[in-house]
């Protein structure tokens, strides 16, 4: 009798101990929850806020469950900061964007010192994301992708408060605003009655880059903006281009640019002028094939 009970005392524990062994394979072998992204190349932004973000990381906005990838920066022509140009280039990212999970494409993002190529920012799903800057700032070394740092701002749409901006380059002989401007009649206005000139063209600029860019026909150009710091470029053929830095926060803006007569140039001076932007062209081509 007490051997038959140490044989089923030992039996027992014999196979407490396979169970026991079973449940710690079992653990160990079943998969554990993996991070939300890897802690070396991901971190945590914020909606409406800026961030700097380096190719190859990820950020993570957890109030709306977005990640945001810098891919790679596709194309950088923007002109060095130690070389001469004819015209400033432009800087094009691509970043992956994923939302609950789902994969909601790839966007390229460019900055343009020309307004009709700049798109800094594009819609989805209820947001906007927008391209700041590209740093490092090309110089004639290229750039390694990995030196890359882009800094991008995630905004949703029903939170981005826009106003409007009003802007005219006024015309130096319009009439005396005390005297009156004169009536226009049968769809002909005096000169003097056109209080801004219809032959120019504004840029507005954010961060030193175009953002928008509209030719002054109508007159009085309206942009819609949102909160932040400006800076409106005004140019009209025969005249010297103007810079203006304005704000913009919860009011719409009105603003007049008036511009200085351009002097009228000698033809030594204007040979001289056409001799220093054939010069810059040459220089531009020999450190573009040399």
């Amino acid at each position: 009798m007490e051997i038959g009970k140490g044989n089923l005392f030992d039996k027992l524990k014999l196979f407490s101990f396979i169970l026991m062994l079973v449940v710690i394979l079992v653990l160990a072998s079943a998969p554990s929850h993996p991070e939300i992204y890897p802690p070396e190349n991901s971190f945590s932004a914020y909606l409406n806020d800026e961030f700097q973000i380096k190719v190859g990381q990820e950020a993570f906005i957890s109030s709306e469950n977005i990640k945001i990838k810098f891919l790679d920066v596709t194309e950088d022509s923007r002109c060095p900061i130690d070389g001469q140009c004819v015209w400033g280039g432009q800087v094009t990212v691509l970043v992956n964007i994923e939302k609950d999970g789902q994969d909601l494409d790839d966007f390229s993002l460019t900055l343009s010192s020309l307004g009709r190529n700049n798109l800094p920012s594009k819609n989805f799903d209820g947001y906007v994301i927008e391209l700041i800057k590209v740093e490092p700032q090309k110089t004639s070394q290229s750039a390694e992708p990995l030196d890359y740092i882009a800094t991008l701002e995630l905004k949703s749409n029903d939170k981005i408060q826009t106003s409007t901006v009003s802007i005219g380059i006024v015309n130096p002989d319009r009439c005396n605003t005390l005297d009156g401007l004169l009536p226009c009649s049968e769809g002909y206005c005096p000169p003097c009655a056109e209080p801004y000139l219809k032959n120019g063209n504004i840029k507005i600029l954010k961060n030193g880059q175009v953002i928008m860019n509209s030719d002054t026909t109508a007159g009085l150009v309206e942009f819609s903006l949102s909160a932040g710091t400006y800076t409106a470029d005004a140019s009209v053929p025969g005249y010297t281009s103007k810079e203006v830095e304005f704000e913009v926060a919860d009011q719409d803006v009105f603003l007049e640019i008036t511009l200085e007569k351009g002097k009228e140039l000698s033809n030594g001076e204007l040979s001289s002028e056409l001799d220093g932007v054939f010069n810059s062209i040459i220089n531009w081509f020999k450190k573009l094939f040399g």
